[in-house]
């Protein structure tokens, strides 16, 4: 057998260790707004099945600028800045395979007209002028990781919150070897007005996976990878809302 393919093989079973790894700061939908939408998505992933969802959540202010806008249009400003996914292009977060030291994310980020890799154009992200119900949008993102994948984008707003729900429509895989299937990931971002301030909430839900697993005689748990995905996309958020000041 070729070495390299051992080398591979060894190296994405010590990824999938790494994905596990336990995060005891994970919070839980019971800190989440309950009339909220992403409780209620959160809520509802069916307990029969293998799966396993990591939570945060924190309040944060409305930018100083936004001061004399109605409540109508910071919920248009926060859903417009939300779907600005070309400036994830280049993000960090703190990776435990670098030594948990900050690596980036995604290389590349952009919107495409549609999930056939063949037949794609590159898109500019959109400007809204008015609040969708819903919006259903395709992007794809070159993962510093897992490679190239393509990426469904569901927006869902009310008045006073926007969730933004992103599955994987491709395999995500670590040099050749598939580590999340198609539609197994979702990664959730929530923005929603509560008492003059914003209540930002990102997560991440993993099907068809234990919360647990043995891997060489070693017990791991909570994906350590997928939680730190998670406070990337908070951080993320973050930098666009500061730039409103």
């Amino acid at each position: 057998m070729n070495i390299k393919i051992i080398i591979t093989g060894i190296c994405a079973l010590c990824l999938c260790i790494c994905l596990y790894a336990y995060d005891d700061t994970t919070s839980s939908p019971q800190q989440i707004p309950e009339n909220s939408m992403i409780h209620q998505k959160l809520t509802a992933v069916p307990t029969h099945v293998k799966s396993f969802t990591i939570v945060k959540s924190e309040t944060i202010a409305f930018p100083a600028s936004w001061s004399n806008l109605s409540e109508a249009e910071k919920q248009l400003r926060l859903f417009n800045l939300i779907g600005r996914i070309s400036t994830q292009k280049g993000i960090t977060y703190i990776s435990r395979r670098a030594g948990y030291k900050p690596k980036v994310l995604f290389e590349e980020s952009y919107y495409i007209d549609s999930p056939d890799k063949k037949q794609k154009q590159i898109l500019e992200d959109p400007v809204c002028t008015e609040l969708p119900q819903q919006s259903v949008r395709f992007a794809e993102q070159k993962d510093s990781t897992f490679g190239d994948n393509i990426y469904r984008c569901t927006f869902s707003n009310t008045e006073k919150e926007t969730m933004l729900e992103v599955t994987n429509c491709t395999p995500m895989k670590y040099h050749g070897i598939t580590c999340i299937g198609a539609e197994e990931l979702t990664m959730y971002i929530s923005v929603m007005q509560v008492s003059q301030q914003i209540v930002l909430t990102s997560a991440a839900t993993v099907r068809n996976h234990d919360r647990s697993v043995q891997i060489l005689f070693m017990k791991v748990d909570i994906a350590d990878s997928f939680s730190r995905r998670v406070d990337a996309l908070n951080t993320w958020y973050h930098s666009l809302l500061d730039q409103e000041y």
